[in-house]
């Protein structure tokens, strides 16, 4: 799966002497979490570590919180973090 959603980032990522570091926001908890981030750790030591990119999961908490969090980091309001590279959504607003 993360193969396939970095697949577009192959060629001009190449050999660069510092890797690309790609931020994903979820909303998983518990097995959901743990499943993702064994998918996430697959990646970056596989395709990841070959393209010079590092994916880094960071759950928000629940879906309420997440859509929270993004909006914010859209907003640019202060204390939000950057938005992420990525983020999982089922949000009731239009981004």
């Amino acid at each position: 799966m993360m193969a396939g959603i970095l697949s577009g980032c192959g060629g001009s990522i190449g050999k660069s002497s510092e890797p690309v570091t790609l931020t994903v926001w979820t909303y998983y908890n518990g097995e959901q979490l743990d499943a993702f981030n064994a998918l996430v750790d697959s990646f970056n030591d596989t395709v990841g570590k070959e393209k010079g990119i590092v994916v880094e999961s960071s759950s928000q908490g629940s879906v309420n919180d997440l859509e929270t969090n993004v909006m914010a980091a859209a907003e640019e309001k202060v204390g939000a973090s950057d938005m992420p590279a990525i983020f999982f959504c089922i949000c009731g607003h239009s981004l």
